[in-house]
C-alpha cells in the first residue's frame, strides 16, 4: 500500500502534475456540464480545480492559466455541440457562439478560484477558509443567473438534484446545492493535500499547537456537517404524489398535453383544426388540457378572439391552456403601421366568454427567437378556477362540489430565469408550462428546470413540450419523471390537498437572500481571523509613514557619543518600533503566516541593532545616571518597575514591585514572531528590537542614585529629554499608532517635505564653515519615576553655550547673484537666506530652537556630540512678487479729469440731409393658400397593405425556407412576383407613397441579405430577377451590385 501511495505520489509531481490536473479537469468539466447529470462531477471538478489553485496561481506564469482556461472550455462545450448545431442557420456560426459562451464561463470559473485562493491568503482561522469557496461559489453563480440572457442554463448549478439535499431547495433555493458541491469539493481537496504532503511534522518546540491541531480537526467537522444534511431528507423533502381515490381532504383532477401526432392527421404543420379535433378527444377525461408553445399563430386580434370562440364552443367541462403566436401593434408606434410578434398563452373554458388568464412570452432564446418575437414585460396573474369533484355527502340534488384551483403559467425559457413567480402573494396549485425546443438535451434540461420551480414553490408544473424530442410530464407534488418523449397526447390525474394551503415557501418569500446564510457561517471565522479588522489597513499606511520619515531624516550619531546614552537611545527606539510592527499580529496567529508575507510586513520598518550604533558587550552599570526633572521629585518615593530579560533572550518581561504600579512593558509578541520565522536568525536578528542587556543591569538600580559620567563639564543648563522618534509631540502617556494625531501627523510630514530626499549617511559639505559652541556640560538623562518612557523637553531652554550640535548653515543659489533693481522686488522672506515656502525639514534637529542658535553662535572652545544633516539636493526656487519701480516725475498740479486731444474739427460747408431717400417698394400681392392634398381612404389602405406586406417579405421568405427549404423559396418567388404586378398597377395609376417606394427598395435589399443556402442556381436567378424587376420599376437609374452570383458547376463532365 506505501508502494502505490508513493506512486501515485509521482503521478502529481515531476512535471506531471500540470498535465494531469489539467487532463482530469477537462473531462470532468465534460461530465459535469451534461444536461442530465447531478452535482457530483461538479463536486469533483471543484475539489482538483481547488487543490491545483494552490499550485498555478502562486506561480504566476500565464501559460498554465492559458492551458487551465482552454481545458475548462473545451470540456464545458462538449456536452453541448449536439443541441448548438441546430440553434443557429449555419453549424459554424453555432460552434462559434458555443465556445463564446464556454470561455465566459470558464473564465468565471477561474476568477471565482482565484478570488478564493487570494481571500484565504489574508484569512487566519483555517475554518474561515473552508467555507470560503462554498460562499464565493454559490454567491457568483446566483449573480451570473440574473444578468445573462440564458438564465440558470449558462451555470455551473445542476437541474438534476440529489436526493439527499433536495430538502434544502424549498428554503434556501438553488444556491443551496451549490453550496453543498463546493462545501464537498473543499473536503476533499484537504484530504488529498493531507495525502499528498504527508503528515504534518515540526522540529520547532515553540510551534503553537493549538492551531496546528485546529487546522486538522476543521476538515471532519465540515464533512461532519454535511452527513448531518442528509438525515433531515428521510422527514422533511420525502414527498409522495397524493391518492387520487379520496375527495374529503384531496381535491383530484385530470391534467393532459395536447400533442396531435402526424401520423393521425398527416400534417407537418398542425392547424387550429387539428388541435380542436385532439382536444375533443380528450376532455372528457381531463379538467386542464395544454397546447404547446406556439401551436397555432394569429395575425390579429379579430383573428384571435374568433379562434378563441370555436376554441370555447367545441369544449364542455375542460379548461384548455391555448399556446399562439400573434402580431400585435408596436405601442412605440405612434402611426400605428408596425407590428411586432408575440408568443403567450390563454386559458380559456365554455362558461367564461372571456380568457380565464393572458400571458405574454418574457425571455426569449437568444438568437433563436429574438431576431424574430418580441419579449413581454409584464408577469403571469394568478386565477382561481373552479373544478367539480365528487361530493363527500352527495344528494340527488347535488352530485358534484365545486373547489377552485389556484392557476398560473408561464412559457419555457421563463423557468430558466431565477424567481419567475416571485411577484405572486400565494402560492399556486398548478402552472401550465408550454414549451417547443429544437433538441432532446436542451429538453430535458428546460424539463429539469421546470421541476426545480416547482420544488422552489412546493407546487405541481403541466409541462407540455411540441418540440422534435421534446420531454412532457408532470413535475412537482412528488411526481419526478415525465410521461412521454416527442408527439403524442396524453393524461394524468393527480390530486392537490384540501383545503388547499396558500402560505408561500421560505425561498419564495424572501428569494435569493438567503445567501446571507452562508456568509454568515463565515462571518464569526472572518471576525476571529482579523479579515475585517481596520487595523490591518491602518498598519499599511503607518509602515509607509515610518518608511518616509526614515527617509527624510538623516540622522546619524557619531562615534564621540557616550555608550550609555547611545544603549538607552536604543532601547527606547527599538520599543518603538516594536510595538509597531507587533500590534497586527493575533494570539492564535501560529504558523498561518507564512515568510514571505511576515518579510514583506518587516520590510516596512526600520531595524536598529545594537552593531549598528556600537555598543560594546560590557557596560558598567554606572555609566548613565537617573534623577528626576524637578527637585522635589524624588524617583525613590515611588516603586520603579524593573525589566529583565527571559532566559533565552527573546522577550522582555516586567515584574512590577507593587500593585500601584502603571507602567507599560514592551511587547512580548517578539516570541511568536521569531516562532513564525523559524530557524531564518540570519535574516532578523535575536537583538534587533533590544537594547543591549547592560541597559536592564543599569535599570536594576534604584533611580536616585548619580554618577556622573563626565565631572569636568559644570552644570550650565537644565537637562534634556530623549524621546522616541515616532512622536512628533511630548505626551504624557502612550499613545496608540492607530490614533488620529499619530496619522496626521505622518500626513503632514509627507507634504511638508514632498521635495526633499536627504540620504541616510552623507559627508559634511566642506565649504560652509563650522562653527562650535563653548563647552558644555552633559545633559543629564532623566528617567520619571512613574514610568520607562522619557518625555520630551522644548529644545528652546538649551544653553548656547554647548557642544552638543554642529551647525551647518545651507546656501541658496538664488541669493548669490544680486538683482539688478533692488526696489523692483519685494522678497516674501525677508531677513533670511530661505527664499522658498516650503516648510523646514520634520527633523528636530532644524527645528524651531536650531533656528534661535543659529543666529547667536560663538566662537567654539570644544566639540562634544556631533550629529549630521542632508542639505537638500536639488535647487530650490525663490518666490518673489514684482512691483513697479518708484518714479521721480512730480504730479503736483496736474489734473486728471480733462483730456486734452488738440483743436476742434472744421465743419465748413457741410450739406446735410439734402439727397431724398429712393421711395419704398409696393409689395408684391401672396398667392392665395392651396388646399394639401388629401388622398382618398382607399388609397391610404391600399399604401399600408403594401407596406405591411414588404415589411413581412423578408420573414415570410425566410419561415418558408426553413419549413421547405429551396421549394419553398420558389413558391414565394411567385408569390412576390404577383405583388410587384399590384404595386406597378398602383404606381402606375398614380397612388403609390414616396414611404411605399422606400420600403419597396429597403425590402429588396433585406432579400439579398438573408442568409439562406440554395444550391439550385435556377432558384437564385430566379429570385434575382424579381428584384431586379422590382427596382428597376422603382429607380431604373441606378445600378445595384448585391445580387448573388450563379455558381454553376464547370466540370460537369469530370
Amino acid at each position: 500500500m506505501s508502494l502505490l501511495s508513493r506512486s501515485a505520489r509521482v503521478l502529481f509531481s515531476r512535471g506531471k502534475g500540470d498535465l494531469v490536473f489539467v487532463g482530469a479537469l477537462g473531462i470532468l468539466t465534460s461530465c459535469a456540464l451534461a444536461p442530465t447529470t447531478t452535482i457530483v462531477p461538479t463536486v469533483l471538478t471543484l475539489a482538483i480545480l481547488h487543490a491545483y489553485s494552490r499550485i498555478v496561481f502562486p506561480s504566476g506564469q500565464i501559460d498554465r492559466l492559458i492551458f487551465l482556461a482552454i481545458a475548462l472550455s473545451v470540456g464545458g462545450a462538449i456536452p453541448n455541440v449536439s443541441a448548438s448545431l441546430e440553434a443557429l442557420s449555419t453549424a459554424a456560426t453555432s460552434l462559434v457562439a458555443l465556445l463564446s459562451l464556454s470561455s465566459v464561463t470558464s473564465l468565471i470559473v477561474l476568477a471565482a478560484s482565484y478570488v478564493e485562493w487570494l481571500a484565504s491568503r489574508r484569512v487566519s482561522s483555517p475554518f474561515a477558509r473552508m467555507l470560503l469557496l462554498p460562499a464565493i461559489w454559490s454567491t457568483i453563480w446566483c449573480m451570473v443567473s440574473y444578468i445573462n440572457p440564458f438564465g440558470h442554463l449558462w451555470t455551473w448549478s445542476r437541474g438534476n438534484t440529489l436526493e439527499a439535499y433536495r430538502w434544502l431547495i424549498p428554503f434556501l433555493g438553488t444556491s443551496s446545492q451549490d453550496w453543498i458541491a463546493a462545501a464537498w469539493a473543499v473536503v476533499l481537496s484537504e484530504v488529498y493535500q493531507v495525502w499528498y504532503m504527508g503528515p504534518m511534522e515540526t522540529q520547532d518546540e515553540d510551534t503553537d499547537e493549538d492551531t496546528t491541531q485546529k487546522a486538522q480537526t476543521y476538515t471532519p467537522l465540515l464533512a461532519t456537517f454535511l452527513l448531518l444534511l442528509i438525515v433531515p431528507s428521510y422527514f422533511v423533502g420525502n414527498v409522495l404524489p397524493l391518492p387520487v381515490g379520496r375527495t374529503d381532504d384531496i381535491t383530484p383532477f385530470g391534467v393532459g398535453c395536447i400533442i396531435p401526432p402526424y401520423q393521425v392527421y398527416k400534417h407537418h404543420q398542425l392547424t387550429l383544426n387539428d388541435y380542436i379535433d385532439e382536444t375533443v378527444k380528450y376532455q372528457n377525461r381531463a379538467k386542464f388540457l395544454l397546447w404547446p408553445e406556439g401551436a397555432v399563430s394569429f395575425d390579429s386580434d379579430s383573428e384571435r378572439d374568433a379562434a378563441f370562440a370555436t376554441i370555447r364552443a367545441n369544449i364542455s367541462g375542460s379548461y384548455v391552456g391555448v399556446s399562439f403566436e400573434q402580431y400585435v401593434a408596436d405601442p412605440t408606434d405612434s402611426t400605428g403601421r408596425k407590428s411586432q410578434k408575440k408568443t403567450g398563452i390563454a386559458i380559456i373554458g365554455h362558461n367564461s366568454p372571456e380568457p380565464h388568464l393572458t400571458y405574454y412570452k418574457r425571455h426569449l432564446v437568444p438568437f433563436a427567437e429574438s431576431y424574430r418575437l418580441s419579449h413581454s414585460l409584464e408577469p403571469p396573474a394568478l386565477v382561481d378556477i373552479p373544478v367539480s369533484v365528487p361530493s363527500t355527502h352527495p344528494t340527488k340534488r347535488k352530485p358534484t362540489e365545486d373547489r377552485n384551483v389556484s392557476v398560473t403559467a408561464s412559457v419555457c425559457l421563463d423557468f430558466a430565469m431565477p424567481l419567475p413567480f416571485s411577484h405572486l402573494d400565494s402560492r399556486p396549485g398548478l402552472i401550465l408550462a408550454p414549451a417547443r425546443t429544437w433538441e432532446q438535451s436542451v429538453g430535458i434540461s428546460m424539463w429539469l428546470q421546470a421541476k426545480q420551480r416547482a420544488e422552489e414553490l412546493n407546487t405541481v408544473v403541466l409541462w407540455c413540450d411540441g418540440g422534435d424530442g421534446g420531454v412532457s410530464g408532470v413535475a412537482g407534488g412528488g411526481y419526478e419523471s415525465f410521461e412521454q418523449v416527442g408527439t403524442g397526447s396524453w393524461v394524468k390525474n393527480i390530486g392537490l390537498e384540501y383545503p388547499f394551503t396558500t402560505s408561500r415557501t421560505f425561498h419564495a418569500r424572501f428569494g435569493d437572500s438567503t445567501l446571507l446564510a452562508y456568509w454568515s457561517f463565515l462571518l464569526p471565522a472572518l471576525i476571529e481571523g482579523n479579515l475585517i479588522e481596520i487595523k490591518f489597513l491602518f498598519k499599511s499606511i503607518l509602515g509607509g509613514l515610518a518608511w518616509l520619515q526614515r527617509r527624510q531624516q538623516a540622522l546619524v550619531c557619531s562615534r564621540e557619543l557616550p555608550e550609555a546614552f547611545a544603549a538607552l537611545y536604543a532601547a527606547r527606539l527599538g520599543e518603538s518600533h516594536l510595538r509597531l510592527l507587533s500590534t497586527p499580529f493575533s494570539e492564535d496567529l501560529g504558523l498561518t503566516r507564512n515568510w514571505q508575507s511576515i518579510h514583506e510586513d518587516i520590510d516596512d520598518f526600520h531595524i536598529i541593532t545594537d552593531e549598528d550604533l556600537l555598543i560594546p558587550n560590557k557596560l558598567p552599570p554606572t555609566a548613565i545616571a537617573f534623577h528626576a526633572l524637578n527637585s522635589g521629585d524624588r524617583a525613590v518615593d515611588k516603586e520603579v518597575p524593573k525589566l529583565a530579560t527571559s532566559d533565552d533572550g527573546r522577550g522582555i518581561r516586567e515584574r512590577p514591585t507593587t500593585h500601584q504600579s502603571q507602567s507599560r512593558r514592551i511587547h512580548s509578541s517578539l516570541a511568536k514572531l521569531r516562532r513564525q520565522l523559524g530557524h531564518q536568525n540570519s535574516e532578523i536578528s535575536r537583538t534587533a528590537f533590544l537594547p543591549h542587556p547592560a541597559i536592564y543591569q543599569s535599570l536594576r538600580t534604584p533611580l536616585s542614585v548619580r554618577a556622573p559620567a563626565y565631572p569636568a563639564y559644570p552644570q550650565t543648563s537644565p537637562p534634556i529629554a530623549i524621546e522616541r522618534t515616532q512622536s512628533a509631540t511630548p505626551t504624557t502617556s502612550r499613545e496608540s499608532i492607530f490614533s488620529l494625531n499619530r496619522f496626521k501627523t505622518g500626513v503632514k510630514r509627507i507634504l511638508r517635505s514632498s521635495l526633499r530626499l536627504p540620504l541616510f549617511r552623507k559627508p559634511i559639505p566642506p565649504s560652509p564653515p563650522t562653527f562650535a559652541s563653548e563647552p558644555l556640560s552633559l545633559p543629564q538623562i532623566t528617567q520619571p519615576a512613574s514610568e520607562l518612557r522619557i518625555p520630551r523637553q522644548s529644545f528652546g531652554d538649551l544653553s548656547l553655550n554647548g557642544p552638543l550640535f554642529q551647525k551647518f548653515e545651507f546656501v541658496d543659489p538664488n541669493t548669490l547673484t544680486a538683482s539688478p533693481a533692488p526696489q523692483s522686488t519685494i522678497d516674501l522672506a525677508p531677513g533670511t537666506t530661505r527664499s522658498t515656502n516650503i516648510p523646514l525639514s520634520p527633523s528636530w534637529i532644524a527645528s524651531k530652537a536650531i533656528a534661535e542658535l543659529e543666529g547667536n553662535s560663538k566662537t567654539p572652545q570644544g566639540i562634544g556630540l556631533s550629529f549630521e544633516i542632508d542639505p537638500p539636493i536639488q535647487k530650490l526656487p525663490t518666490l518673489s512678487l514684482s512691483v513697479p519701480a518708484p518714479s521721480r516725475m512730480d504730479y503736483t498740479g496736474k489734473r486728471n479729469d480733462v483730456i486734452d486731444t488738440g483743436g476742434e474739427y472744421d465743419y465748413t460747408g457741410q450739406n446735410w440731409f439734402q439727397d431724398v431717400p429712393p421711395p419704398r417698394p409696393e409689395p408684391q400681392p401672396q398667392a392665395p393658400p392651396q388646399a394639401p392634398y388629401q388622398p382618398s381612404t382607399p388609397v391610404i389602405e391600399q399604401n399600408e397593405a403594401f407596406l405591411f406586406a414588404l415589411e413581412s417579405a423578408p420573414n415570410v421568405l425566410y419561415s418558408k425556407y426553413k419549413q421547405y427549404g429551396q421549394l419553398g423559396v420558389l413558391g414565394w418567388c411567385a408569390e412576390f412576383g404577383e405583388l410587384i404586378d399590384h404595386l406597378k398597377d398602383l404606381g402606375f395609376g398614380g397612388n403609390m407613397f414616396v414611404t411605399t417606394r422606400q420600403q419597396a427598395l429597403k425590402t429588396c435589399e433585406d432579400i439579398l441579405k438573408l442568409d439562406m443556402d440554395v444550391k439550385m442556381q435556377i432558384i437564385v436567378m430566379y429570385l434575382s430577377y424579381q428584384v431586379a424587376r422590382l427596382r428597376r420599376f422603382l429607380d431604373s437609374e441606378r445600378v445595384w451590385t448585391d445580387y448573388p452570383e450563379p455558381q454553376f458547376p464547370l466540370n460537369y463532365g469530370g
